[in-house]
């Protein structure tokens, strides 16, 4: 079987809210009428009724005096869950969406063959371009999958492969995201993949049947702007901060010595809690009043499957370059497994040029670079510039990605940004706060993955096999008894 691009298959899992008698459009509209009326939405309903007044004419004002003027509530009320299998690119281009939660197939975890590559429209009715494609995606694959039985770890192998193969997903998206989508699109359509204009057609064809045809449209077309996400298939020409900015790490502090000595009692009274869902609580309060007493902002260049990871840390603001400008600058990830292995490092610095050579002769062939990037592997580098507050540097992003769980080269690149932010933290006196920059395991007392490391010891020195099953235990335990109450 051939995939294409033009195969991509949505189907809409369910939206909220939903009521037996209601669209999803008519409840946000009488919640709309409940904001100033102070009455319930059923309440309202019942109005309507035995005033005989005709309930979809009556919404359908409500959204043309709200939402037609851009209220944003309106269109962030009704979500939808949304099943997709189409290319890898999928999760590049929606993933990244601020408003948005999704569960992927996982690059790290999932196999790769040659039946699984998915060729762009142009592409596979361009004969030469297909057979060049085909050629070389083919080639990827199956030094993937030699690396893979030589042993090499699959987050390092998997580098090599291109995201024009098949994935799978399910995501939920707010209207309102994927009319930002929409806009998106709209600025970059000569760069987004194909696939980001076929799932907007697909899914505005479901409005109707949805009960959201009037909703959406009068958001479309409301003059107003939507909260943007980063976005990497973008007009190389156009410069952007992560591209401008100079490499490494700016500081940044917001608070009087008064306030970071009170910031600084608070942490430390967390350490007194034995019980490590209060030690979490109290951590919790503290984040959330002091969480923009400092913040980072951190310049990197990563692997384009490493931004994957990076972009779902989705409170975490950050700008990425556009991948054509990765291509056209050419640098992409060697694995340390790979180049510590002569034959491995020949195989892979051969297959990175030959993949870049395709890039290049397919663009030649007239193909578009939004269907040409199909072939480029994961391993190219994107500038990427963050923003870490107080919350990702204490309990979000850094404590997940310290983990040895994390991508392998994530979370060499997270342990050295660490060392940094410590250096930069005692030469401003807050040499303190470095020692609350620590992986999840410290912040609990054990690890609650399956399998644990040595990092847990430098909190829990006598910790052992003994200690992680009886911690897995005891979550397990805690579980039950939560279960029996909502029982």
């Amino acid at each position: 079987m051939v995939h294409q691009t033009s195969d991509l298959k949505i189907e809409t899992l369910g939206v909220t809210p939903v009521a037996s008698a209601l669209s999803p459009q008519e409840i946000v509209a009488l919640s709309a009428l409940l904001s100033f009326k102070g009455k319930s939405v059923w309440t309202l309903f019942r109005e309507i009724k035995n005033e005989e007044k005709d309930l979809k004419k009556t919404a359908q004002k409500i959204l043309l005096n709200s939402a037609l003027r851009g209220h944003a509530s309106m269109a962030t009320t009704p979500v939808l869950t949304i099943s997709l299998q189409g290319s890898k690119f999928l999760d590049s281009m929606l993933t990244g969406i601020v408003f948005s939660s999704s569960l992927t197939a996982s690059g790290r975890r999932t196999d790769a063959s040659a039946e699984d590559i998915v060729y762009p429209t142009a592409i596979y009715k361009n004969k030469k371009a297909r057979k060049l494609y085909q050629k070389v995606s083919s080639a990827n694959i199956e030094f993937f999958n030699f690396l893979l039985e030589e042993g090499v770890r699959k987050d390092e192998a998997s580098k090599i492969l291109q995201y024009g193969i098949v994935g799978t997903m399910i995501i939920s998206l707010s209207l309102e995201s994927i009319i930002s989508f929409q806009r998106e699109y709209e600025n970059e359509k000569d760069w987004m993949p194909e696939e980001a204009g076929i799932f907007l057609e697909k899914i505005k064809k479901q409005w109707t049947k949805l009960g959201l045809d009037w909703l959406a449209a009068t958001r479309e077309v409301a003059p107003r702007n939507i909260y943007p996400y980063p976005n990497i298939f973008k007009d190389p020409k156009e410069t952007n901060l992560a591209r401008l900015s100079v490499p490494g790490m700016g500081f940044h502090l917001h608070s009087t010595k008064k306030e970071l000595a009170e910031l600084k009692r608070r942490l430390e009274a967390t350490k007194k809690k034995k019980d490590w869902l209060k030690k979490l609580l109290l951590l919790r309060k503290v984040v959330r009043d002091y969480n923009l007493a400092l913040s980072f902002n951190v310049l990197s260049s990563v692997p384009w499957r490493v931004w994957g990871e990076k972009k779902r840390h989705r409170t975490v603001p950050m700008v990425v370059d556009s991948v054509y400008y990765g291509v056209k600058k050419g640098n992409f990830s060697l694995p340390p497994t790979i180049e510590k292995n002569e034959k491995f490092l020949k195989a892979w610095v051969a297959r990175i040029c030959a993949s870049v050579n395709c890039y290049f002769r397919l663009v030649d062939l007239g193909i578009a670079p939004r269907d040409a990037i199909f072939i480029i592997p994961r391993g190219l580098y994107l500038r990427v510039l963050q923003h870490f507050d107080l919350y990702n540097l204490l309990l979000g992003y850094y404590p997940l990605r310290l983990c040895t769980t994390a991508e392998e080269e994530m979370r060499r690149l997270t342990e050295e940004e660490v060392l940094q932010m410590r250096k930069i933290l005692k030469k401003k006196k807050l040499g303190w706060l470095g020692k609350y920059l620590v992986p999840k395991c410290h912040l609990c007392g054990f690890c609650p993955e399956k399998n644990f490391c040595g990092k847990i010891l430098k909190v829990v020195p006598d910790y052992n096999q003994k200690c992680h099953q009886q911690s897995q235990k005891e979550l397990e335990k805690r579980f039950q008894k939560v279960l029996t109450r909502l029982i």
